[in-house]
């Protein structure tokens, strides 16, 4: 996927797939590995470090970022913590 897509599939997940502005915010929001984390959320630390082949802490380190940029969110779900982006 190029990152022109990348940043489009984002723009869709909240709802904005039909802006020229709103994938331009998301480059300049996030890095390229930030938002192909971002386009599988919500999911669990552990499922992401499965997913993209890295540790949990690489993972809670990315997610830590992406919180503070208020970019995820995360809630407790059936005990499990599950981080997601905010929902339109």
């Amino acid at each position: 996927m190029s990152y022109q897509d990348l940043y489009r599939e984002l723009s869709k997940k909240v709802g904005t797939e039909h802006s020229q502005i709103v994938p331009e915010i998301w480059k300049t929001v996030s890095t390229p590995e930030e938002a192909t984390l971002l386009n599988v959320l919500p999911a669990t630390i552990e499922d992401l470090a499965q997913r993209f082949e890295k540790s949990q802490e690489a993972i809670t380190g990315m997610l830590q970022v992406l919180f503070y940029k208020g970019l995820v969110f995360k809630v407790k779900r059936e005990g499990k913590i599950v981080y997601h982006m905010h929902e339109h």
